[in-house]
């Protein structure tokens, strides 16, 4: 994790953004088929 240590402020709070972007996306992908099948 020394390279994120290195980051300044700004690059980790993109870094962050970028992070919880690709969480959100994978549990949408995830529960869209789920939720479907629950509904239908």
């Amino acid at each position: 994790m020394k390279w994120y240590k290195n980051m300044s402020e700004q690059q980790r709070k993109d870094f962050n953004k970028v992070i919880a972007v690709c969480v959100a996306g994978v549990c949408a992908v995830l529960l869209v088929p789920v939720a479907f099948s629950c509904i239908f």
